[in-house]
């Protein structure tokens, strides 16, 4: 992607402009809670993909009938979308070949760039970002 000057210049200002430190605070927050859920769900997780590969359910469907699901269908759902979520922000689960929770750094993960980020950023000036007041 080559980027304009104007959309450089705006990049350039954001980058400026964030609080990293809270960012860099959120980031380990969502990866350790990611890990964690994981860990709380497993069984909840398994139970789905069982009734998702007899052809009944689709997280993703949106006819999916979640009112009507009996209590631990709606807990088994919820295991399967926390690792939706984890596969798409950049952290692995049992899904693939790295252990639940390892981060991963594939540049189309929501939370690479923003590691990548705070990486360049640390180097430059150590890991002493500013925070919100």
């Amino acid at each position: 992607m080559k980027l304009t000057q104007s959309q450089a210049n705006e990049i350039l200002a954001l980058t400026e402009r964030t609080p990293w430190g809270d960012v860099d605070g959120g980031i380990q927050t969502i990866d350790a809670a990611l890990k964690i859920a994981m860990q709380a769900s497993e069984d909840e997780f398994l139970a789905w993909e069982e009734a998702e590969a007899e052809g009944e359910l689709d997280e993703f469907d949106p006819a999916l009938p979640i009112s009507g699901m009996p209590q631990p269908l709606r807990f088994a759902l919820v295991a399967r979308l926390v690792r939706s979520i984890a596969l798409s922000y950049g952290v692995s689960t049992e899904i693939g070949g790295l252990a639940p929770g390892t981060l991963c750094g594939d540049p189309s993960h929501v939370a690479t760039p923003l590691r990548e980020s705070l990486r360049i950023l640390a180097s430059q000036t150590g890991p002493s970002y500013e925070r919100r007041p």
